[in-house]
């Protein structure tokens, strides 16, 4: 978010956290170009999944494997 705030673009970019984003931050984002989310852990409101899935925004969740 702060890439694209200050001019940095992010038209087809992959953004990876650690956890799923917030429902405001999941708003924000559907206009930055970013076309996946890879997160870790899900967050406690998930409202923000559907206003991603429905931007068309691509999401994965990936998890330690055991070694």
């Amino acid at each position: 978010l702060m890439a694209a705030r200050y001019g940095i673009s992010t038209e087809g970019a992959t953004l990876y956290c650690t956890s799923f984003p917030c429902p405001l931050c999941s708003k924000l984002l559907t206009n930055t170009g970013i076309v996946k989310v890879v997160y870790e852990k899900l967050y406690s409101n998930m409202e923000g999944y559907g206003t991603l899935k429905s931007c068309g925004i691509g999401l994965v969740q990936y998890g330690n494997k055991k070694r």
